[in-house]
């Protein structure tokens, strides 16, 4: 799910891809080549395969740092 910028969407017949995604919405109108578009991981497991720890934030403040499994020297095989 696109989360930053805000007011973003995908198509109904598109997913996200590896380069391209295409998007909708509101939030499209600041977007020019080569802007960062962030989206929400569908997969945690995933994601914390690659990095130690995880950041929450809530609007722009850095909100807590939480270890990962990969942080705590554990492997899921």
């Amino acid at each position: 799910m696109p989360t930053y910028p805000p007011g973003l969407r995908w198509l109904p017949t598109e997913g996200t891809g590896e380069v391209q995604t295409p998007l909708r919405g509101p939030g499209t109108a600041q977007l020019q080549v080569g802007s960062r578009v962030w989206f929400r991981h569908a997969k945690a497991g995933e994601l914390c395969e690659h990095v130690d720890e995880l950041h929450s934030l809530t609007g722009d403040e850095l909100t807590g740092t939480m270890p990962t499994y990969r942080g705590e020297s554990q492997v899921f095989g």
